[in-house]
């Protein structure tokens, strides 16, 4: 994999330089700020409010499985199965649902 100047400047101390470009190396480990996502637990019966994206909206669950998530909507009661995509952010109580927006 030919890669450019920066990267062969930066991966100078764990890496090994070949005549043609090409660097092959390992990476330096260390400890680094990461952002680590959780599938969220859906429970039959919950009521969801997905804040942004596509899907964005108040949501009722209406079953779950170790791939897939049914949800209902409360307006048109149209119920669609998904992929499970969801990952919590918060929890709230006391708000209104669905909201009127």
């Amino acid at each position: 994999m030919k890669v450019g100047a920066h990267a062969r400047i930066t991966a100078r101390r764990s890496a090994v330089n070949f005549p043609d470009g090409i660097i092959k190396g390992v990476l330096q480990m260390g400890n680094q700020t990461v952002v680590i996502f959780k599938p969220y637990p859906f429970s039959d019966g919950e009521k969801i409010y997905i804040a942004e994206g596509p899907r964005k909206g108040d949501w009722e669950v209406v079953s779950v499985s170790d791939r897939k998530v049914k949800l209902r909507c409360p307006i048109s009661k149209r119920e669609f199965d998904w992929d499970r995509f969801c990952y919590a952010v918060e929890e709230r109580s006391d708000v209104e649902w669905p909201r009127k927006d």
